[in-house]
Formats: C-alpha cells, structure tokens, sequence
C-alpha cells in the first residue's frame, strides 16, 4: 500500500486544496486512523428538482461535484496499526 500523504491544518483552520485521483482518493482521519474510499463525478446541473436532486448532462456550465465514499476496512486496520506502533514507541 502506497503510504497516505498526511494534510496539516493551516493558519485559517483549513488544509491545502487539494486535486484528489477522480477514480479513487482515500482519506483517513487524523484522530481515529479510520479511511475511506472516495470516487467523484464532475456534473453538469441541467435542471433542478424541488427536492434538490439534479438532471445531469457532462456540457460546459453549471456545474456540480459529485461524491460518494465507502469504509476501507482493510486501509483502516493497517493505519491504526501504524498509528498504534508509532504511539507505543514515542509515548
């Protein structure tokens, strides 16, 4: 596994803005070591319903970033591990 690159919290509060890899980006918690997979979309906002779901299309205006995420079970494990190691030998 490819090690995680760790986001400082700046000055205002915020990390760096970050580009994520669209196909899959994992992101762990600072605290907890817990990961997730995370793929995203690029939309175009055709029309908006009252319920706030969109009809989308992939033109040039309007556009929206989509998201979904999933618990890396096996990322998890291994970063809290990691975390467990490091505290056990500086602590």
């Amino acid at each position: 596994m490819a090690k995680l690159k760790q986001e400082v919290e700046l000055e205002d509060g915020w990390s760096r803005e970050i580009a994520p890899n669209m196909n899959l980006y994992k992101m762990a918690c600072c605290d907890c070591g817990l990961v997730h997979d995370i793929t995203f979309w690029v939309v175009k906002v055709t029309k908006e319903n009252e319920n706030g779901i969109w009809e989308c299309d992939d033109a040039d205006d309007n556009y929206r970033v989509i998201f979904r995420a999933r618990r890396n079970k096996r990322s998890t494990g291994q970063t809290r591990r990691n975390k467990a190691l490091k505290e056990k030998n500086h602590g």
